[in-house]
């Protein structure tokens, strides 16, 4: 890895806890943390220390000067590109990208539903350590009950935005789909019992000297699969293996382990992060073809950004440029505060809506009211709501493209734009968008306004682009981008609705931040 050493690079700070008086406690930060030759450095997720990456000169072979910080700072972030997989895929047309989409949205719904299910029928009675092993098989076993009726996604991929990630010493490249709606992240591990066709090759634990399985008997252990006396002991420890079910036929089992994990930021800065825990996975299948792994982003503690807190804080955020854009302009995802997005004069903030307890992972926010041409559309409040039995709500996904709304909503809303669009009906894809319409030889189609009010009367304004797409660009037929979803399962705000606004997932004030952003030009 080679680092740019500029003199106008930004400070990058890492935080970490401290006692009452300001000064750090948790690691012995008079002894720097390791320098790497070409001026990386590194960080150690599970005991941090505290340091600028200050820019002012070199010191040495090149290695930059440190400034120790005794206060933490909320003035830190590391920013990287995101790229969309039609960009890793660039033969495909646009009609079949699009139409691949709206395939991997349907089995993704089906497995975060079926995800919810299983979660509400394991916790219907109390979870306590010794019974928490059972849960955790009577949801894996709800979970296979329930794929039955679903069908595999395994030739379609999953996951719209991929992050490059390098792990083990010394690190290695992996493309990596990041996902606000799972915890574990994980890649593909040689040798490998059942694993599907990625570009490059596995990882191979061998070969990294930073490697660690972590222990059954280790609490870490329990954030994954219990320990039982059965299958661990003081006597005989073994690995902690793994389990992790997607609800859809998508599944990865393996070794959890510790590992570095190095990250080059957009900045030319190249950061590492130890002991980070992860799926070694051996076994996985279902939606992760083009891609070597997954970046869980939930908020379980054993997500990615959880991990990271004590260093970086508890937010990150993305910035998703519009599909209009070529391919090869990045997204962008930051880790950490970031001021464009606090000093916005637009930035609106969405508390988190209280979630089912089971369900630690979805970013659950409530609608109040959604708007068409302007207009409060009349849907009932209880329409939004989660109901006593865990069912309902509504997320905002990173995986998901498309915005699907609980049915009745939805049916009031798809009537509220037939009313007002009176452009000829036009059928593409019929199987699933209905409300198209056809546009030959108008050059700028307009259609009415769209808005939704959250929480707090956080209104999210949509430009056309984010609600009206043409899926054929060869064909002049507009259809709409918002459809429906069973009553009684969660409504979700997808990617497409979300790009060009810098969205912020932030875990320290319980809220979703947000701001309408050209995300190209972040």
């Amino acid at each position: 890895m080679s680092t740019d050493v500029r003199g106008d690079e930004p400070l990058l700070r890492f935080h970490v806890p401290t006692h009452a008086s300001g000064y750090m406690s948790s690691c012995s930060c008079d002894a720097p943390q390791k320098v790497l030759k070409d001026g990386s450095f590194e960080v150690d997720a599970r005991n941090p220390c505290e340091y600028d990456l200050h820019t002012a000169g070199k010191v040495g072979n090149g290695v930059r000067s440190r400034k120790l910080i005794e206060q933490p700072t909320t003035n830190r972030s590391m920013k990287v590109s995101l790229k969309h997989r039609d960009f890793l895929n660039s033969n495909i047309s646009k009609k079949d990208s699009f139409r691949q989409a709206l395939q991997r949205d349907g089995t993704r719904m089906h497995g975060i539903h079926a995800r919810v299910e299983a979660k509400r029928q394991a916790n219907t009675t109390p979870v306590t350590a010794s019974s928490s092993a059972k849960a955790h098989r009577a949801e894996r076993f709800i979970l296979e009950s329930l794929e039955s009726t679903v069908e595999s996604g395994a030739s379609l991929g999953a996951g719209e935005y991929f992050v490059d990630f390098f792990m083990g010493s010394p690190p290695r490249h992996f493309s990596l789909i990041i996902d606000t709606g799972s915890d574990l992240t994980w890649v593909q591990c040689s040798p490998c019992d059942y694993c599907y066709q990625q570009e490059g090759p596995l990882f191979d634990p061998t070969t990294s000297s930073s490697y660690k399985p972590i222990s059954c008997s280790a609490s870490e252990c329990q954030l994954v699969y219990p320990a039982t006396e059965e299958n661990c002991t003081q006597e005989k420890p073994k690995n902690c293996s793994y389990s992790y079910w997607y609800g859809d036929h998508s599944n990865t089992s393996g070794t959890f382990a510790t590992e570095t994990v190095t990250i080059s930021a957009t900045n030319k800065t190249t950061l590492q992060f130890k002991n980070v825990m992860f799926g070694c996975g051996t076994a996985n299948k279902g939606l992760f073809q083009g891609a070597d792994g997954l970046l869980g982003l939930g908020q379980g503690p054993l997500s990615f950004s959880s991990q990271l807190k004590s260093i970086i804080g508890s937010k990150f955020s993305y910035c998703l440029v519009d599909r209009d854009n070529n391919m090869s302009v990045s997204s962008t995802l930051i880790f950490g505060e970031d001021k464009s997005l606090s000093s916005h004069p637009d930035v609106q903030y969405i508390p988190f809506a209280k979630r089912p307890e089971a369900m630690d992972t979805f970013y659950y926010v409530k609608i109040v009211h959604v708007l068409v041409g302007g207009e409060t559309l009349p849907i009932p409040a209880s329409t939004w709501e989660i109901d006593e039995n865990g069912y309902g709500g509504t997320i905002f996904d990173s995986g998901t493209t498309l915005t699907y709304l609980a049915q009745p909503a939805y049916e009031v809303i798809k009537a509220a734009f037939e009313s007002r669009i009176s452009y000829p009906r036009a059928t593409i894809m019929p199987e699933v968008l209905d409300v198209c319409y056809n546009v030959t030889g108008i050059k700028d189609p307009i259609f009415p306004e769209f808005s939704i009010v959250f929480e707090n009367n956080a209104l999210m304004h949509f430009a056309t682009t984010n609600y009206f797409v043409k899926p054929d660009p060869d064909e002049e037929v507009i259809c709409l981008t918002v459809l429906g979803t069973q009553p009684s399962t969660i409504s979700i705000i997808g990617n497409f609705q979300q790009q060009n606004f810098h969205i912020m997932y932030d875990r320290e004030n319980l809220q979703i931040k947000f701001a309408p952003m050209m995300c190209a030009s972040l």
